[in-house]
Formats: C-alpha cells, structure tokens, sequence
C-alpha cells in the first residue's frame, strides 16, 4: 500500500474515531469505548512514527544528494587533470572554411583524410575518460569487460589517415643542430596559440613559394595543436616545433609514429 493511501486511512479512522458519540450505558458499551480508545491511541502512534520515518528519509536524501554534489566537483576537479585542448570540431570547421587551392594543399601535404573525417569524431567526454581509465601502460592497450584493444603506431596511422612509414621527427630543436634561418622559424611559432594558428591559415595568401611554406608550416602546426598532438596549455608543446623544419614533402614522413610518441610520453609523464 502506498504511503499517502496509509496516511489517508490513518486519518480517515481518527476523525470517525473523534466525530462517534460515547455510549457508557452499559459495561460492554464501557468495553468497547476503552477498546476504541486504545485503537485511536495506537493509530495516532503509527501515525506519529510514520511522520518521523518520512522526516528522517527526507533528512537522508538531502544528505546523500550533498555528498554526491561534493563527490561530483571533486570528480570535476579530476577530470581537468585529463583534459587537453584537442578539438575535432575546430579542424573540421576551419578545413571546410578553407578555398579549394589550400584544401588541395592540405591533401597533397597528407592531411586530406583526416581533414575531412574530423566531422565524425565527435564522441562524449565520459566515454574518452573512461577509454582513458582503462589504459594499460606496460603493454598499451585499453582493457574493458569484452576484452583488450592494442594501441600502436600502425592503428594510430590507420585511424587518422595518417603516413605510418618514412623517417621519424628529432624530439626537440637544438640551436646547435640547426642553421641558423631555421632556428628563427622555429622561435617565431614558439608561442603561437591554436586561435593564431587558425588565423594564419586564414589569412595566408598562396601566391608565392614563401607563402606556401609559411601556409604549410602554419597548417602542420595547427593539426597538431587542434588533434594530433594536444596539449593543456595555450603555448606550443615544444615537441612539435621540429616537425616545421623542413616542410618540402611532409607526406613522406612517418606521422603515425610522431603521435603515438607523442600520446605515450604524455601517458607517462602524468602516470
């Protein structure tokens, strides 16, 4: 029976009970008054117990809803540990804006695909959390309940269309190591945000070889930064700067492999 047809019957007989008129003319007339009596005292009880019952459940649900809204923000708090600036919608939005002579630019530099498909990784952030949770380190795989999935450069390749063969980025820009036009090209990107990244493949005009270069720089840069190789802050991740320094034919680099470095030494800096 459901607790406000108990309450309705509980109050229903009390005021039957009050309303009767009290017959003491003969003993059992006595008898049944005490009787009627007891029973109005023992339903005033339930009723009584009842109240307090709803009170105490009401008083545990509001304790119970505080604690998983302290629990919630303290989630929230964790879950920005995670979070990076990657954001397909940005590339997808920024490739389709983009005339057909840079778009044709973007595929012959081998972007193309991942490009165009940006429109369809459009996942929630629990489910990449939760993909992130499960992440083995010592074998690289994600494990759930169905069973375990391998990550490697060659799936990394085959998801985003990237090259998964040809020769492997330096790590990092020495001074040393460079000449010294090259140097300056990597200091003037250094602290470029993903926003003026955007803006220079924008605004970047192909009408000569100098552009085209600066467009191209401009762009594997900005890839990066948006999808491949997202970081937490606004600035540059220096790990990236030397994937501009030679620029000539960047399809024939191995960018499958430059990712998954990437994403496993972020793994295990933070692991």
């Amino acid at each position: 029976m459901g607790r406000s047809m108990r309450i309705c019957i509980i109050r229903s007989m009390l005021f039957s009970t009050q309303e009767a008129k009290v017959v003491t003319d003969t003993q059992e007339e006595v008898e049944k008054q005490e009787e009627f009596v007891i029973l109005t005292s023992l339903i005033k009880l339930a009723y009584v117990i009842e109240k307090l019952v709803i009170m105490a459940y009401d008083k545990m649900v509001k304790k119970t809803a505080a604690e998983k809204h302290k629990k919630k923000k303290i989630d929230v708090q964790y879950d920005k540990s995670k979070r990076t600036r990657c954001s397909p919608s940005e590339l997808a939005k920024t490739y389709k804006d983009l005339g057909d002579q840079k778009r044709a630019l973007v595929h012959e530099m081998g972007f193309g695909i991942l490009a165009e498909n940006m429109s369809n990784y459009n996942f929630s952030n629990l489910i990449m959390m939760e993909l992130a949770d499960s992440f083995h380190i010592p074998d690289s795989t994600i494990r759930t309940n169905v069973g375990k999935f391998k990550i490697d450069a060659t799936k990394v390749g085959h998801v985003f269309g990237l090259n998964a063969q040809g020769g492997l980025y330096r790590h990092k820009v020495i001074k040393k190591q460079v000449t010294a036009s090259q140097y300056e090209v990597v200091e003037s990107f250094r602290k470029k945000t993903l926003t003026d990244l955007r803006d220079m493949v924008y605004t970047i005009q192909l009408d000569s070889e100098e552009n085209i270069t600066k467009f191209k720089r401009a762009f594997i840069l900005y890839v990066q930064k948006a999808v491949l190789c997202p970081n937490n802050s606004n600035p540059l991740s220096p790990k990236i700067l030397p994937t501009i320094l030679d620029v000539s034919n960047p399809r024939e680099m191995n960018w499958a492999r430059h990712v998954y470095s990437f994403l496993m030494d972020g793994i295990y800096n933070r692991s």
